[in-house]
């Protein structure tokens, strides 16, 4: 018989075994025989695992079953604590336009990554490319939302701050600037609020920075506004040029060249 539980508590439950063993949903894929887009289904509580599927997905991170079904209250009662903390966030005035549910989920998976991944230490610094590789995960997630919410997610999850996220956002607000002016400006407009929050040193945030205000610039002029752009783009250059000693080539310089040669400079 199959057995009735919360599905957000469940699927928060296989996220965070999942995440204790430091696997991505492709590594549990993998491993279970299931697919990605299954497992991030059951993961946001969109859909109810059948108890087969649950066996092998507990089989493939060598947990008890019974285990990952005693999680399950605990977790309701976490998610319960910061979904009371979301609302008071937002205020009275935006909770009707928020979209606390689904908000509160997002700060538990975050705040599980956290305390159990060790990202706490690590932060995502050094910086290294298989980081994007994450960041196509945590996209796929946060761009589900709306603007507004997607930069209180960016400004309280430690798992959006990271240049790699900040790098995919610059590149797709490149790519709608020639169709969609307004969506790359948003686009730009979380990316730069991202770079103010990666992990590392000064130089490294720098370096992030002014790659993501000059896509904040291009996005500027996109929509018209030229003195915006020119005062992104000034940013951008002063940003990008202080971090130099930071970056290993993991930046696109051309990227910029193409967006204002003076941004790079000499």
């Amino acid at each position: 018989m199959e057995r009735s539980v919360n599905p957000t508590a469940l699927g928060l439950a296989i996220f965070l075994a999942r995440t204790l063993r430091g696997w991505s949903q492709t590594d549990l894929a993998d491993a279970s025989g299931l697919t990605n887009s299954m497992i991030s289904e059951f993961e946001r509580g969109r859909r109810n695992p059948s108890t087969k599927s649950l066996e092998r997905l507990a089989e493939a991170m060598r947990i008890p079953l019974p285990a990952l079904y005693s999680l399950i209250p605990i977790l309701e009662r976490f998610r319960e604590t910061v979904k009371a903390g979301v609302e008071e966030r937002v205020g009275p005035k935006q909770t009707a336009r928020v979209k606390i549910d689904p908000m509160a989920d997002e700060m538990v998976r975050s705040t599980l990554d956290l305390i159990f991944h060790g990202k706490m230490a690590r932060r995502d610094f050094p910086p290294r490319p298989e980081d994007r590789n994450q960041a196509l995960e945590v996209w796929a997630r946060l761009r589900t939302y709306d603007v507004q919410d997607q930069f209180l997610l960016v400004e309280e999850g430690s798992e959006y701050q990271t240049w790699a996220l900040c790098e995919l956002l610059c590149n797709e607000s490149a790519e709608a600037a020639r169709h969609d002016p307004v969506r790359a400006f948003e686009l730009a407009g979380v990316a730069v609020r991202i770079a103010g929050k990666v992990a590392g040193t000064e130089a490294w945030r720098s370096r992030i920075q002014g790659y993501a205000w000059a896509h904040f610039g291009n996005a500027r002029r996109a929509i018209g506004d030229p003195a915006g752009a020119d005062e992104a783009l000034l940013k951008a250059g002063l940003l990008w040029r202080a971090g130099a000693t930071a970056d290993n080539g993991l930046l696109d310089e051309e990227r910029l060249r193409q967006i204002d040669d003076a941004v790079v400079g000499s």
